[in-house]
This record gives structure tokens, sequence and C-alpha cells, in this order.
């Protein structure tokens, strides 16, 4: 309705000089910008998310990110932040939105991240959510600490809550139509949504897990918060991994501005033990799955069920639930499963009751080789964490023992061909003996017949 009203009286201003006149002062950049801002809001609240859509393509064609940008730069980050001399002496182009810039682009964040979650677009909704906190961290001088807290909060559920098997379920449903800028269909698109966001490069759940440590997001965060990080992330517990988390996401359950997130969390928390179960399990029976693994107070088996189902039939993981599609089917996916380096394969035996976590006869060197790359990556990890800076002597050491890998492999092969050798001579000396044992047998047995013949033959 708005935007009618607005059309109309262009249309009408367009054939009078005096209806120009009228609305000259109404199409100021900052009016405009406010207008759409206030715009988003508004729909944002009414839930109309087609209209925030085509409010948030405006908002990026004004861009008010680089506005603010620029007033960053023109006049710093000290006292009072304002637009004032731009780059190059350019004149400022806002003279009445000294005050207003900051609290409007949090407006933006705040909604966004709102729209984004309705629209299950997780990854976008934790970058507005790390920005939303950034932004408030650093522009908001009277923010308290509780308030920070919350936001931070709020940023590492976000950021955790990314599926971790692909960026976006391509079954989400799209709320805003197929050409929208907000449609997550179109990576071009999903680009000048970063922008308006104001990440220059695409997002992903492993930059944004970063940007909460080195921007200090997770110090901030509630200790339920940080301990749940810390089990999805850094430790490797695959039997307990539920049962330790039961008690923080039912701690996060009694705060409304947490709550909205724990079903997320169950299913990245699901989708984190099958991955740590796959490494270590070929199959494992429902039954313990349920009552040792993922007992009832986590998750009902229906639910932790469907969510199997939906990991077995991403695309990532390839695989397929027995009963709902052939065998070869199944076993292309497992294939397909298996060629990636972090990928792992999962199906429901529904005949054994058991989750079947890799086949055995997938291309079982690929895994050995990965298992073994991951193992060598982690423990020159481990050592670089013990022993940071390396002495003269263990370079000299080092250099002289990868020296002389050169010769120590010939050396290998020299072995190895002899022992081919002394394996091929004893195997002809075999086949002769062998040869000679039946030679000596038919021998035998010739002469024992002519001994027959010449005893049968009667007397001439």
């Amino acid at each position: 309705m708005l935007r009618l009203h607005f059309l109309l009286l262009q249309r009408s201003s367009s054939s009078s000089s005096r209806g120009r006149d009228e609305l000259e002062p109404l199409l100021r950049p900052e009016l405009h910008l406010e207008t759409r801002l206030q715009q988003l809001a508004v729909a944002a609240d009414l839930e109309l998310w087609r209209e925030c859509a085509a409010a948030a393509e405006d908002i990026c064609s004004l861009g008010l990110h680089d506005l603010f940008v620029r007033s960053l730069r023109g006049i710093g980050c000290g006292a009072g932040i304002g637009i004032g001399i731009g780059i190059g002496g350019a004149a400022e182009p806002f003279p009445r939105a000294r005050e207003r810039l900051p609290r409007w682009l949090a407006l933006l964040y705040e909604r966004l991240s709102r729209v984004f979650w309705v629209a299950k677009n997780y990854l976008f909704h934790a970058l507005a959510a790390v920005r939303f906190f950034l932004h408030i961290k650093n522009f908001k001088r009277s923010a308290a600490q509780q308030e920070l807290q919350s936001l931070a909060s709020v940023a590492v559920l976000a950021v955790l809550a990314v599926p971790p098997d692909a960026q976006q379920d391509r079954r989400q449903e799209d709320f805003f139509g197929e050409n929208s800028m907000l449609s997550v269909a179109n990576f071009e698109q999903r680009k000048r949504l970063a922008l308006l966001l104001g990440h220059s490069s695409m997002p992903s759940r492993s930059s944004l897990l970063l940007a909460l440590d080195s921007k200090d997001i997770l110090q901030h965060a509630a200790p339920a918060c940080q301990q749940l990080f810390a089990l999805l992330q850094a430790e490797f517990t695959p039997l307990k991994l539920c049962s330790l988390c039961e008690p923080l996401l039912k701690e996060l359950e009694q705060q409304p501005l947490l709550q909205p997130y724990v079903p997320a969390l169950k299913r990245v928390v699901i989708s984190q033990l099958t991955q740590q179960l796959a490494r270590v399990y070929v199959s494992l029976s429902i039954d313990h799955f349920t009552t040792q693994v993922c007992p009832e107070g986590f998750l009902s088996w229906p639910e932790a069920e469907k969510l199997l189902v939906s990991l077995a039939h991403s695309s990532r993981r390839g695989a397929a639930a027995d009963g709902s599609s052939s065998a070869a089917a199944a076993a292309a996916a497992a294939a397909a499963a298996a060629n990636e380096p972090d990928a792992f394969s999962v199906r429901i035996d529904y005949a054994a009751k058991a989750l079947i976590f890799a086949e055995a006869d997938v291309c079982p060197e690929r895994h050995i080789r990965n298992t073994l790359a991951s193992l060598s990556r982690a423990l020159d990890t481990a050592v670089q964490c013990l022993q940071p800076e390396e002495t003269l002597e263990q370079q000299q050491e080092r250099l002289a023992y990868q020296q002389a890998i050169p010769k120590r492999l010939e050396a290998e092969a020299a072995k190895m061909n002899e022992r081919l050798r002394r394996t091929n001579l004893r195997r002809l000396e075999k086949q002769e003996e062998q040869q000679k044992l039946e030679e000596e047998r038919r021998l035998r047995e010739a002469e024992q017949r002519r001994v027959e013949e010449k005893q049968g033959k009667p007397p001439g």
C-alpha cells in the first residue's frame, strides 16, 4: 500500500509544477532510506516476507552500509558517529542523518536476522546475528553487559544451528519468490545479500565459527553456550554427546530468547553424532542407539529417525534408507559419499534393526588413506602445540632425515625386489620338483602296466 501511494504521488506530481515542489523535499536520500528501513521493520512485524525482500532490495540499492563505512572513514570511530567529509573531500551526503545511521544499521541487522530465520536460511541468519552483535558492541556505548551476553549467545547459537552437511537445505521453503534477492538459489544474489550485511565474501559455516573466536564473541556468550560450542566443535564423544548436550539444551529452553534455537541445535547434534559414530563404527543396533547413545530424554526415536533419514537423503551424504531405494542406488550413493574427504554414509537397515554407517566394500583404501592423512595432520598440530619452536639441532635432524628418504626408498625397493626374486625362485624350484615327482609317478605307472601285461600274456 505504501509503495502504491508513493507511485501515485510521483505520477500526480509529474503533471504539475506545484506537486513537484511538494514532492521534492520528500525525495531526500535520508528520508527515502529511513522510509525503506521503517517499511522493512513493519513488514517483518506483520510477517510480510515478500515485502521484506522488496524493502531489502531497495536498501541495498541505496547503499546503507557503504554510507556508514564512508562516515567512519571520514570522521573515524571516535566520539560522536556522524557523516562528515568523505573520501576525497566529498560533501556530506546526509546532513541530517548524523545520529541515525548506526541505529538504522542495527535495525537492518536485527530485522534481516528475523527474516532469514523464518525462511530457514540459517547461514545468513547467523551472519546477520554476528554482524548485529559486533555493531552493538562497537557503536552502542550504553549497552549493558547483560545485553551483550544475550546478543553474543544468540550469535553463537545461530552459528551452531547452521547445518554442517550443506550450506542450505535444497528443500527449504522459499518465502520470497524465484527472482527475489533474498532467494538463496542464485549465487550472485547471495553475494549481493552478503554485501548488504557488510560481508565482502561469501559466508560459510567454518568462517563464521572462526569469527566467533577471533572477534571475541564466544567470550561474551553465556556459559551454557560456551560449553555447547566446545562439545560440538572441540570434543570427540560419540557415545556421550547427547547426554552431555541434554542439560545444556534444557537450560537454553528456559530462556525465551534462546529457546527457538533448540530444535535446530538438536538436528546439528544428531548430524555431529552420526559423523563421529561413522568414524569408529561400521554398524550400530537401533536398540543400543535409542537406549545408550540417543536416549528418549534427548530425542525420541521417531524424531531421530526423521533426522537420520534427512541425512541419508542429503546430497552430500549420498546414502539411502533400506526399503526406500534399490540396492544399486544405495551402493552408488555410498560410493559418492566415500569420494568426499570428510563425508560419511549412513543408512537405516530396518530388517537388521541397525544403523549402517559405511559399506565394507566401498573404497576401503580411500578410507585408510584419509584416516592416516587426518591422523598425520592431528599429530603435527599436537607437536606444534607441545613444541612451538624447533631447535637448530632438531631442524638439522629433520633435514637429514628428509634428505635420506630417497636412499631409504631405494634400499626398501631393492629389498622388495630381492624378496620377490627369492619368492619366484622358490616357486620355480617347487614347480620343477613337482614336475619331477609327476614324471617319476608316470614312469612307475608305465612300468607297472608293462609288468602286468607281461605276466598276463600266455606262454608261446
